[in-house]
């Protein structure tokens, strides 16, 4: 079954965990100093996260985080 979003994370990512404490549902894991690859599969989508104020990508201060729905 593929995920319903598809979460990535650019380059510009400064591992800072930001991600990580904001998101309820796991999606986003550090990995010592870097960040593991965001488990899309834990997403519930971004427009849910913004109603709860809860969203990755505001707390990101690269911008670095982008959730979008999956392309299978």
């Amino acid at each position: 079954m593929a995920e319903k979003y598809l979460v990535t994370r650019s380059i510009a990512c400064i591992s800072c965990g930001r991600c990580v404490f904001v998101c309820e549902y796991g999606v986003h894991q550090k990995a010592g100093a870097c960040m593991a690859s965001p488990d899309s599969g834990k997403c519930v989508g971004a427009e849910y996260c913004k109603s709860k104020d809860s969203y990755c990508g505001d707390v990101c201060p690269v911008d670095a985080i982008l959730v979008d729905d999956s392309t299978e």
